[in-house]
Formats: C-alpha cells, structure tokens, sequence
C-alpha cells in the first residue's frame, strides 16, 4: 500500500473509531428507526415497502412498513426451491448444477426444471411449515406461476435467521448467495439494494411484475455484516420496472445500513461492542479494496 493511503486509511479510521466511541449508544437507541426510515424514502416516492431484520446471534426481529403483509416473491423463492433439496439430501449432480445456476444468475430455466420437482405451488408451504413459520407467505394466485409465490419481509427475515442454524441448508445455500453474479441470466443488474450498500453480503434478489397490483416488485433480501449476522429483508412495489424501483431499492439499503453493517435497535448495548463490529467491517472493506489475505 502506497504511503499516501496508508495515512489517509489511518485518518479514516480515526474518524470511524472516534464517531463509534462518541455516537455507539445513541446510534444503537435510534437503530430501530434505521427501517422506519428506509421504508419512508419508498414512501415518499409513491412505493409500497417492508423491510424485515432478524440478528441471527439471538433471533431478535424489527422491521419497517407493512412487514407482515404479503409481497409478490418474484425470484425471491428460488432459496425454497434450493432449501427443499438441501434438507431432503437431493442437492447433487444435476439437481446441484442446476439450483447452483438458480441461485447465483437467478436462471429462471432452472428454477422452471426444479419447481415440480420440489413441490411446485406448495413449496413455500412446506417451508413455512419445516421451519414453523406461519407467516411466511403464500402459494401463488396463478398455478404455476413461481413468481407470484407470496413472501412477508417478517417470515422471509425469519427463514433466513432459521436456515442460518440448519447445517444440512446452510453451508451450500449461503456459499451460492456469496457468489451471486453481476448480472442475471435475463441480463439484469443483480447487485442493487444490498450489495450496493455493503462490501459483506449474501443475497438472493427478485424483480419482476406479479404483484396484485400488476406493479413492479424489486426485492433485495439475504445477509449482511460482519459474520452474515442480520438476516435483512428489503421488499418494494411500485412504478416505474428496472433502473427507477432498482435505484429506490438500492437507496433504502443504504438508509437502513451504516458503516457498512445493520445497527441493532437495543438502547443499552454495548459501546465496545458496537465499536468492534464497527472497526471489523473497515478492516473487512480494507483488505477487499488492496486484496489483503486472499480476499
């Protein structure tokens, strides 16, 4: 590293570490309105909007907007398809090289050649019930019709905190959300709301029109922080298909995170606390940014 950056990424950090020490208590009282927020700059602009988080340290929730009400999927249901395999030891060969295409280019062909395969309609059903999560959503109105497969930014928040602690689902499904590409198989912009928000990210994104509404729906959920520790949900409707909603979308991931991460909504934690996961996420952006370690 040139000695300039050097000392320009020594100020930077200065300035991190001295706002933790300064602001970590009052930051982490107003970490509830972190979603609150977000969902209000949706609103703002004529969207409909639910954010839902779930630390996966201690299962804690929060969210934003209408978190309990349902949202077309759109793509989003894909990790159903891929999870049913994981959990019934179907993940291998063909099946594997497909949910693999699935998942990371959000092949649309794939998900078509695994959708029966896993349950069809019913699938998001057999996932609310595995993981006992009655609030997850809903199949779709239109047999057949993947897209429209009904999610809430609280039972998708809480599936992923679920699947985080199943080992049988967790080492494959968050190793093909890592390497979510680019750009998807139809050639869309993969990486708004979350990834443009974060340099730690797992996700699976969704966009497409099968809301009630005939509205575009763009969906940025998965992981974020340090440790994939807040299972984060970002679900949005409204006008405007591809870069105008994407742009909303990316916007409220970056309301929702700070210095790369999620703020718990707890008054009381720790200042020490929230300054190490702080000072880790830089460390993080660093050693990606001068390819440091192997990043």
């Amino acid at each position: 590293m040139r000695p300039r950056v050097v000392v320009a990424s020594l100020v930077l950090l200065a300035q991190v570490l001295f706002g933790a020490v300064v602001t970590a208590p009052s930051a982490a009282a107003e970490g509830a309105d972190d979603a609150a927020a977000a969902v209000g700059y949706a609103n703002a602009r004529g969207y409909r909007s639910a954010i839902g988080v779930v630390d996966t340290t201690n299962g804690q929730f929060w969210g934003g907007g209408d978190f309990d009400l349902q949202y077309a999927s759109e793509s989003v249901m894909k990790v159903f398809i891929a999870t049913r395999l994981l959990v019934q030891g179907q993940m291998s060969g063909w099946n594997e090289t497909t949910a693999w295409k699935m998942i990371t280019q959000s092949d649309d062909a794939s998900a078509n050649a695994l959708y029966y395969r896993t349950g069809g309609d019913s699938v998001v059903t057999w996932a609310a019930q595995h993981y006992n999560i009655p609030f997850l959503g809903a199949p779709p109105p239109r047999s057949g019709w993947w897209g429209g497969t009904r999610i809430t930014a609280h039972g998708m928040a809480v599936f992923y905190n679920a699947v985080a602690h199943d080992p049988r689902v967790w080492p494959w499904l968050s190793n093909a959300m890592r390497n979510t590409t680019v750009h998807g198989s139809d050639g869309t912009f993969q990486h708004f709301g979350l990834p443009s928000a974060t340099v730690t990210w797992a996700v699976k994104q969704g966009w497409g029109a099968d809301s009630a509404s005939g509205l575009p729906t763009f969906n940025s959920t998965g992981y974020v922080g340090p440790g994939d520790r807040f299972a984060t949900v970002i679900l949005t409707e409204g006008p405007g298909y591809g870069a105008p909603i994407a742009g909303v979308v990316t916007e409220q991931a970056r309301a929702l995170l700070h210095a790369g991460t999620i703020r718990p909504p707890v008054a009381a934690q720790d200042p020490f606390a929230f300054l190490f996961q702080l000072l880790l996420n830089y460390l993080i952006d660093l050693a990606r940014q001068f390819h440091w370690f192997g990043f």
